[in-house]
């Protein structure tokens, strides 16, 4: 009987080998996308964790005075908008790092990237050990602006951050 049901699976893989062989492909695909969410550590950009973009510090810009009081750390390469004269970064620019900058999320050693998009100025007054994510951007680094946010304290210049894009 083991023999005859064996001999009619053959028949059947011959006359039907394109359907088996989609089915195959299906299975394939169906493993490897589990791989890749389970194992997200697979995917990776050429950081250590995965990271798609975090947080740099710019400098103190005095508005009133369009002046940078600390900084610049950052030097506009491309401008998106060539009408805009403006020496702080605005979203679309490639910029420049101009000293090493650490990659800030907020919370990251708990929360590792749930509050990437979230400015940490706006999330916290002073950084704390938990927001740095380890990872730094060396001198020279081309960089996509994705975001900018100003945090203002009382009688004090604004901090420019800048979500990047990695």
């Amino acid at each position: 009987m083991e023999i005859h049901v064996i001999s009619q699976f053959k028949s059947w893989l011959q006359k039907h080998w394109i359907v088996s062989l989609i089915g195959l492909l299906g299975s394939l695909a169906s493993i490897i996308s589990i791989i890749f969410i389970i194992f997200p550590v697979f995917i990776n950009d050429g950081l250590n964790d995965g990271l798609y973009t975090g947080w740099i510090f710019a400098g103190y810009y005095n508005f009133q005075q369009e002046t940078w009081q600390q900084g610049p750390y950052v030097k506009i390469l491309n401008r998106v908008n060539q009408y805009d004269k403006s020496i702080i970064p605005i979203v679309g620019d490639t910029i420049q790092v101009l000293k090493p900058l650490n990659i800030i999320i907020y919370n990251y050693a708990y929360s590792k990237r749930l509050y990437e998009l979230d400015s940490p100025a706006l999330k916290i007054g002073v950084l704390r050990p938990a927001d740095y994510t380890g990872h730094k951007l060396k001198k020279g680094t081309k960089i996509e602006v994705r975001a900018v946010v100003p945090s203002h304290s009382s009688g004090k210049p604004d901090a420019i951050w800048c979500r990047i894009g990695l």
